[in-house]
């Protein structure tokens, strides 16, 4: 199972990527996205800046074979598609989520996730 850390202001049951675009740093990533999908950090320790005044933090868990690791890229993915639209789609079919690297890890789901845990941080 892989741990995912997800920050919100929000109090949440489920963390669905119907919720994509509610925050602003959200909203501004919404209008160039190619699909709603939900983030998190796989470390509880790594929080963006914009998140550093979140009320929760959840944590839910997944199993790692839902997930597609691009880091590690075991199929090729990488090289496979012409655009990142198909790539997305292609992973969406196939898989609950991925794994990048933007300095840090992180996990981005295009399926609903019910959290296993809710810490109030303030």
């Amino acid at each position: 199972m892989i741990k995912l850390y997800h920050y919100s202001n929000c109090d949440l049951k489920i963390i669905s990527p119907d919720y994509f675009g509610i925050n602003s740093y959200s909203a501004r990533e919404k209008r160039t996205a190619i699909m709603p999908r939900s983030f998190f950090y796989l470390s509880p320790i790594i929080k963006e800046y914009h998140l550093q005044g979140s009320k929760y933090l959840y944590i839910a868990e997944i199993k790692k074979e839902l997930i597609y690791n691009m880091r590690e890229d075991n199929k090729g993915l990488k090289h496979k598609f012409l655009s990142i639209e198909d790539l997305l789609n292609y992973i969406k079919l196939n898989y609950t989520g991925m794994i990048y690297d933007v300095g840090f890890e992180i996990a981005t789901l295009f399926y609903s996730i019910k959290p296993i845990e809710k810490i109030i941080l303030k």
